[in-house]
């Protein structure tokens, strides 16, 4: 269910200052071998996104939220806009008017967007997995249960995005930075209407200017940004910010992290087939609880080039079920790396990871088993919670 509201038609003119976004390119060049392309395709077939002039869509650039909110408002609404007087709504919005101003009003006015405690919206910011799903469901209208006031202000949007399955295809990540294939992803799993746009010839009306912002905080490169708690570099150890760039407590004892396969009856798998079931462990950390961060593997059997979209499942709620994407990676020959993950295994709790892939649709694809690559001494590394002390070739 949308909002209902008054609306007029509205004209989105474009600014012709950075690059330019045709929404009803006729074809997209990159988006064939992408996991997401069905989704791309038909947010684009409805009239609601497009390329750049050189038929790109660039499916791995990150969105921002000037960016996503006028998808979402042309998504949920159409051509139509809310009729707002004031197009200067936001602390940041001087100077010439840009040309998302008036879908970030419409947005503000209708409560779908409140902008930051010092009243600016700071558009060219790049867009997390919570955030985007709190302006879809609040834009859709969707029933949500109360906030609770113990808890962090995302929780019930990412509990209503897991219900819907979104974890499955995105990591269950508030801060997760997405990206304009993700976010194609994102609003069509959510089950909501998407509304359908008639294209048109007009060179004025069927593009729009994309600013993309800078790129998000990186661990170790000595600059503290985004949520990093401190950044040394990764060149000092013991010196209280540990490589995942939190800042940790005086070493206690240091971590132990035990690891459980788990039998997986039956290795043959049928062509074409998605969310193949091909790696489970239990993972039990010991004395402190312990971040995950590297995972390598190895092919036992067959080829790891019969499947594609190899993705890390874990158990979140501790049900025993694994529900939220933590990891995606590609085959390097015969060898799958998952770097840079931050799998939380707690102090004697169990935590279930699984690894998933989809078989590639051929008549001849064999049989894949998968195993740790334990011919690299670092084929599990992790990091423990309270000392910062890397935990390696377990």
């Amino acid at each position: 269910m949308r909002r209902n509201i008054v609306v007029i038609g509205v004209v989105l003119a474009a600014l012709c200052t950075h690059a330019h976004v045709s929404v009803w390119a006729a074809t997209l060049n990159d988006i064939e071998s992408h996991p997401y392309k069905s989704s791309i395709e038909l947010l684009q077939l409805n009239g609601i996104i497009g390329g750049y002039s050189d038929g790109s869509f660039r499916p791995y650039a990150p969105i921002n939220r000037a960016e996503f909110l006028k998808i979402l408002m042309l998504a949920v609404f159409g051509n139509n806009v809310y009729g707002v007087q004031d197009r200067n709504c936001f602390a940041d919005f001087t100077g010439p008017e840009q040309w998302y101003w008036i879908t970030a009003c419409a947005a503000k006015k209708a409560g779908i967007v409140q902008g930051y405690p010092d009243g600016t919206f700071r558009g060219e910011t790049t867009v997390g997995t919570a955030e985007a799903l709190k302006m879809s469901f609040e834009a859709w209208n969707v029933s949500l249960p109360p906030a609770d006031p113990a808890g962090p202000w995302y929780e019930r949007y990412m509990s209503e995005g897991a219900s819907r399955n979104v974890f499955k295809r995105l990591p269950f990540n508030a801060g997760y930075p997405l990206t304009r294939g993700e976010m194609a992803l994102l609003l069509t799993m959510l089950g909501e209407p998407i509304a359908s746009i008639s294209g048109s010839t007009s060179s004025q009306s069927n593009t729009v200017t994309v600013t993309f912002p800078p790129p998000p905080a990186r661990c170790g490169d000595g600059i503290v940004g985004g949520t990093e708690q401190c950044d040394d570099g990764n060149v000092q150890n013991g010196d209280g910010c540990s490589s995942l760039c939190i800042v940790v407590a005086e070493p206690i004892r240091h971590g132990a992290l035990r690891l459980e396969q788990r039998s997986i009856i039956g290795d043959a798998r049928a062509s074409g087939t998605k969310d193949v079931l091909l790696f489970s462990i239990d993972a039990l950390a010991g004395r402190q609880d312990i971040y995950l961060t590297t995972l390598k593997f190895k092919s036992a059997a067959g080829s790891l080039q019969n499947a594609r979209n190899y993705r890390l499942l874990i158990d979140q709620d501790g049900d025993g079920k694994t529900e939220s994407l933590f990891g995606k990676a590609e085959a390097q020959s015969e060898s799958l790396t998952f770097g840079n993950l931050s799998i939380l295994a707690k102090d004697g709790r169990y935590k279930r990871i699984e690894l998933i892939a989809d078989i590639v649709e051929t008549t001849t694809a064999g049989s894949i088993a998968v195993v740790f690559d334990t011919s690299a001494s670092d084929f599990v590394e992790g990091i423990g919670k309270m000392d910062g002390q890397d935990v390696t070739g377990i």
